[in-house]
């Protein structure tokens, strides 16, 4: 056999690292008062923080999630007052997603906390190590054919 030692597999190391950093975050988000904010919100509250209001669909394309994925989340965030659904008047079919007063407050502090995690985690990592890390995990994404940046 052919196993890797775990400190070897990119996909244990991108777990752990994944873990990590979402066990900072939600640390960071209860000393300030954000318990309803779970990391998972992450990539809607920043795409929403850029747009009004958003279709469903287009935000999971933007966001990278499945449709049973997006509609799991934002129930979540819809019941956290995060986000709310609005009937799409050009669309009768659809719902627009808009950022709450309350989501809209939570996204600086949020990005504010996500970027003193950040930093202290890739802290003593060179500028072009990271540069490439991201172009690397960028390129896994669309390898794995989500097309998340195609």
């Amino acid at each position: 056999m052919n196993i890797p030692a775990p400190t070897e597999c990119p996909y244990y190391l991108i777990s752990r690292v994944y873990l990590e950093i979402t066990s900072k975050l939600k640390q960071n988000f209860r000393k300030k008062n954000l318990e309803k904010v779970n990391p998972s919100f992450l990539g809607i509250l920043f795409a929403l923080s850029f747009s009004d209001s958003i279709k469903t669909s287009a935000l999971g394309k933007l966001v990278g999630l499945e449709s049973s994925t997006m509609t799991g989340l934002i129930d979540r965030m819809e019941n956290a007052g995060l986000v709310k659904r609005v009937a799409d008047p050009d669309d009768k079919r659809a719902n627009l997603i808009v950022l709450t007063k309350e989501g809209l407050k939570s996204c600086d502090q949020v990005a504010e906390i996500s970027t003193e995690v950040l930093k202290d985690i890739f802290v003593d990592i060179r500028e072009e190590d990271l540069s490439t890390t991201i172009n690397v995990l960028k390129q896994v994404l669309i390898n794995s054919k989500r097309g998340i940046f195609k």
